[in-house]
């Protein structure tokens, strides 16, 4: 670990958990100011969501392995992370190291699920655009966690969920009972199965454990043959995009453009853009401006008047449908799609002026 040279020279803003080990004197107290760090702020807050969300999204019977694979893939991350800030402290301020460190597992499990399950990602996908399109049904965030709860529009902001014992009993019930309850669960349409089992149900239930059971009741299913770790290995070789656009540094340039004319505009037109920004697969893309250093977790969370616990707690649920974004600010669905309209055609006349930001624009 690189030495910091004494405490005035770490800015003042950064996380105070942090500063034991950005300002020790040398490579062997910031090595045990770390394992501290680990220990206390890191390693348990990466278990609890990692567990949370392999379990419920999945339903895995190899969890504990599976968790703590995920869990080391994001720990050498987030070590990387730590030994650069402690090399140069003021590239970027961590004022909320939990909400950090929960950001950076909300995305490990995202990126690790997408893969590892691109049916169930795809179906909570469509359980949103459902749950946030039709009238009699619902979702809201839930005021005592980070957690999406669905529901018929009636519950809205009901806060008791499904008891673990309920869910679990409806997990391991036998297809029979399930043909027997939903008889046409695998050719009703979504929202209409989605009505009919939350009206079973008769309470709201987290949106990862929705996923796992309607996954159940449709019958679906992960492929998996004897050319599966083939496959994996071969997904892994093909060329990462985003990999490639960080070692563009025109595209960084661009990013840079980009942002600081976003940063210009009103909180609502930001927030109507960015929480429902979309990459080519349909994943969230602000992220690429953390990636490419552009701007922090604060500076995006600020142009849309949002604190950085509150963006931390959103980020797993990017991007959002459009209706989400609509009750966050109290506007209708309409006014929401209208504001992203204005972002983007003012984005547009803007980026044309420069012949970068006309081609890169373009592009997009």
């Amino acid at each position: 670990m690189t030495a910091v040279a004494n405490e005035q020279s770490v800015p003042f803003a950064h996380d105070p958990v942090l500063l034991p080990f950005l300002t020790a004197a040398d490579a062997m107290m910031a090595n045990v100011a770390l394992t501290t760090l680990l220990a206390e702020q890191v390693e348990p807050r990466l278990r609890e969501i990692v567990h949370y969300k392999l379990r419920s999204f999945a339903g895995s019977s190899d969890e504990r392995e599976e968790c703590a694979d995920v869990c080391n893939d994001i720990l050498v991350q987030l070590l990387t992370q730590l030994a650069e800030l402690r090399a140069n402290p003021f590239q970027k301020t961590i004022h909320n190291f939990r909400s950090y460190v929960a950001v950076a597992a909300y995305r490990g499990c995202y990126d690790y699920l997408r893969r590892k399950y691109p049916q169930r990602h795809s179906l909570k996908h469509k359980l949103r655009y459902a749950l946030s399109h039709d009238s009699a049904l619902a979702c809201w965030q839930s005021d005592s966690s980070d957690d999406w709860i669905c529901g018929l529009a009636s519950w809205r902001g009901n806060a008791a969920v499904q008891s673990e014992s309920r869910l679990q009993e409806l997990r391991e019930q036998s297809p029979g009972f399930v043909r027997k309850t939903f008889p046409h669960s695998r050719t009703t349409s979504l929202p209409d199965l989605l009505k009919a089992f939350l009206a079973w149900a008769g309470q709201p239930i987290a949106l990862d454990d929705l996923v796992g059971i309607i996954a159940d009741l449709q019958g679906i299913k992960e492929k998996r043959n004897v050319q599966g770790a083939a496959a994996e290995e071969a997904f892994a070789q093909v060329p990462d995009q985003r990999a490639s656009v960080v070692d563009d540094l025109s595209a960084r340039a661009y990013l840079k453009q980009l942002w600081q004319e976003i940063a210009q505009m009103t909180p609502r037109h930001c927030a109507a853009l960015l929480l429902n920004l979309r990459d080519d697969q349909g994943g969230c893309a602000i992220d690429l401006f953390l990636f490419m250093g552009v701007v922090t977790l604060q500076q995006i969370a600020a142009v849309m008047a949002m604190t950085e616990a509150e963006l931390a707690s959103l980020w797993q649920h990017l991007p959002l449908e459009d209706a989400v974004i609509a009750e966050r600010l109290q506007l209708t669905r309409q006014q929401v799609i209208n504001l992203r309209r204005s972002a983007r055609e003012r984005l547009a006349r803007r980026l044309s002026q420069s012949p970068r930001g006309r081609d890169q624009y373009r592009n997009r």
